[in-house]
């Protein structure tokens, strides 16, 4: 599978903006770190202070603040896990894409932050996911 098909199984297309990105980086399928991973500022409605971090840091929030408008990773972290359809697209943290006003992390989710969010809420350290290197 590619990493446009990919993205194009979680979402309705892919953007041109996004698609130029994805054809611009060396990608490989591998276990990465939880705790490497930051989300998407402001993702899905969370607070800009509970994104700055790593994705481990920001589920810790989600764990530790109840409030409905937050659920979805919480909901998700109860369904089956599917291993093929789970892969998570990152891109090098210092792209900052994202997560301009956040802390540097090594990825950064292109992809997936609520899928992420819910393997921390589940208690997994590492998910595999598509890595997007920039090519030297």
């Amino acid at each position: 599978m590619t990493v446009e098909t990919c993205f194009i199984i979680h979402n309705d297309g892919i953007d041109e903006a996004r698609k130029e990105l994805y054809e611009n980086l060396s990608w490989k399928l591998e276990t990465v770190s939880l705790n490497s991973l930051g989300v998407w500022d402001n993702a899905q409605g969370i607070p800009h202070s509970w994104c700055i971090g790593n994705v481990e840091e920001t589920a810790e929030h989600l764990k530790n603040n109840c409030d409905p408008c937050f659920d979805k990773p919480k909901t998700m972290a109860k369904t089956v896990r599917d291993l093929n359809l789970d892969t998570i697209i990152v891109v090098d943290g210092k792209l900052r894409r994202g997560r301009e006003n956040c802390q540097l992390t090594r990825w950064s989710i292109d992809d997936g932050c609520m899928r992420a969010l819910s393997y921390a809420l589940r208690g997994y350290k590492e998910i595999q996911a598509y890595t997007g290197s920039i090519k030297s």
